[in-house]
């Protein structure tokens, strides 16, 4: 029989992996093929996600999640594995990270865990591409 003394229910459970893995690199990046993705990190994890927007188009890609599950961080690379730009939480925005990207762009967009929690971040990203008025 279980002793009450032997529970640990504060113990975090194990991770699963979302339906996008694997896409724990940029060369096994998942395509963002929807406006909105729901999905989740795992810990000492990393999600990366394919991006290409074609020239004359403007692209959007932001990130909310609860942040009492832990910290995220989101990193934009180009095709080559450079890092480009990184997105910076506002101080008055918990749980919201964005980026704007301009076209032409083929790369990949990085989440990673900024903490050492133990628990998977269920997170959103948000994925918008409009056509730009500037040509």
């Amino acid at each position: 029989s279980l002793n009450r003394d032997d529970d640990d229910s504060t113990a975090p459970g194990p991770c699963e992996d979302d339906s996008f893995e694997p896409n724990d690199s940029q060369p096994a990046a998942s395509d963002i093929t929807d406006e909105v993705l729901d999905a989740s990190l795992c810990p000492g994890n990393e999600d990366w996600w394919g991006l290409a927007i074609e020239p004359h188009f403007d692209g959007y890609m932001g990130t909310t999640w609860d942040p009492a599950d832990g910290s995220l961080h989101l990193e934009l690379f180009d095709s080559s594995g450079n890092s480009l730009a990184q997105a910076v939480e506002l101080s008055d925005s918990p749980g919201w990270l964005g980026l704007n990207v301009d076209g032409p762009f083929s790369g990949a967009l990085r989440a990673t865990r900024t903490d050492n929690g133990q628990s998977p971040i269920p997170y959103t990203l948000n994925a918008v591409v409009d056509i730009c008025c500037n040509e």
